[in-house]
């Protein structure tokens, strides 16, 4: 055998070992950061940020329920019927406390989630507004499972959320659409831009690593739909739902936690 052929078997060698040890070290990696997970569940933990208050509603995270018969006949009386899944973020003003229903984003078309508790066949219509209160995106639909976790997803051919903007939406529910709402939650969404920092950090991150980087700097709709992702790609990773359960406790969500997700 002549030099050159054992100089590439040798060199073929060293690259399938140096290939075999870069596989080897990440996996051990992810594998010590989901143990990691698993024992601690605040490994990743929300830092929500603080709105100024500019005056504006403050917002409704939960709806007061409907005094009708617009009601789940087994509905958890301790458990509203109407939850907006997002942070409720108290400040301190001149005058009084308030408690904005407050979530900020990267996204230009975001994802929200509610829980909601009301009869099929219900009608849902969401509303997005500017600063200036002008309308600019309305969606109506009906509820086809209920008593679980739903999301909306922002159309990206209809809406783009501005950088440094804050928008003001709501949620209505009618058992009945010839009558007025039988229940509603609101809230505010504002879209940030990523320091240059973060930014870095970010691009070489692992999916576990950027959800917590997304969580560390209070990017709630962010932080949410990766996880959601992740859980989709992975139904059966008990770590994910571990995370996802462990966010929705840390805003005070423990009630509806692990209520199922029904797209």
């Amino acid at each position: 055998m002549s030099k050159k052929t054992i100089f590439k078997k040798g060199l073929i060698t060293l690259v399938t070992a140096i290939s075999l040890f870069i596989s080897l070290a990440k996996y051990s990696a992810i594998t010590a950061q989901s143990q990691n997970l698993s024992n601690n569940k605040q490994t990743i933990s929300f830092n929500p940020p603080k709105p100024e208050d500019n005056g504006a509603p403050a917002g409704s995270r939960e709806g007061a329920g409907s005094h009708g018969l617009c009601k789940l006949i087994n509905q958890e009386k301790d458990i509203a019927p109407l939850i907006a899944i997002i942070p409720e973020v108290a400040i301190k003003t001149a005058t009084k406390n308030k408690k904005y229903i407050w979530g900020e984003t990267t996204s230009a078309y975001p994802t929200f989630w509610f829980y909601v508790a009301y009869p099929v066949n219900s009608q849902v219509e969401f509303i997005l507004q500017d600063e200036a209160e002008n309308e600019i995106y309305n969606t109506i639909f009906t509820l086809d499972k209920t008593d679980g976790i739903i999301s909306l997803h922002l159309p990206q051919d209809k809406v783009n959320l501005e950088t440094g903007k804050s928008y003001h939406w709501y949620l209505y529910v009618m058992c009945n659409p010839e009558n007025s709402p039988d229940d509603f939650v609101e809230g505010w969404v504002k879209r940030v831009e990523l320091s240059s920092e973060i930014n870095h950090k970010s691009e070489s991150a692992q999916s576990l690593e950027l959800i917590s980087i997304y969580a560390e700097n209070g990017l709630w709709f962010d932080t949410l739909n990766s996880i959601d992702r992740l859980r989709q790609a992975e139904p059966e990773n008990k770590n994910y739902s571990a995370v996802w359960t462990n966010l929705l406790q840390q805003i005070g969500l423990e009630k509806i936690s692990r209520k199922p997700i029904i797209k």
